[in-house]
């Protein structure tokens, strides 16, 4: 039996088409609600697929979204809170900050900016 000294194997990545869709217009700086829209889903749904996105090891910017909602110092408080906080602290935090001032997704998204800029 003859074995070839190299093997040569490729793979491609399993990337979903929505995966792609939502990394290319938060590189274009759609509004997420805009997003959610064209492709037919909840704002739920779309923030939860950039968490599964950051937490897959990709980077994405979300600061054009999140600076418009969230005022910069208090962005430094969510950080500060995420950093003494456990993995799964969204409620946590939810709740320090008040129901009445944020959106759970609003969190939501401050947690994946956290994520991505000191974890990937």
């Amino acid at each position: 039996i003859e074995r070839p000294d190299d093997y040569l194997i490729k793979s491609v990545v399993n990337r979903s088409a929505q995966k792609v869709y939502i990394i290319q217009n938060i590189d274009k700086k759609l509004d997420l609600e805009d997003i959610a829209h064209s492709k037919g889903i909840k704002l739920p749904d779309v923030v939860q697929e950039i968490e599964n996105i950051v937490l897959s090891g990709t980077r994405v910017n979300l600061d054009y979204y999140i600076n418009e909602r969230i005022d910069i110092a208090e962005q430094d408080d969510f950080f500060e809170c995420f950093r003494k906080s456990d993995d799964n602290c969204i409620d946590q935090v939810w709740e320090e900050f008040g129901k009445e001032l944020y959106t759970r997704e609003e969190i939501q998204l401050m947690r994946i900016k956290f994520i991505s800029e000191m974890a990937n």
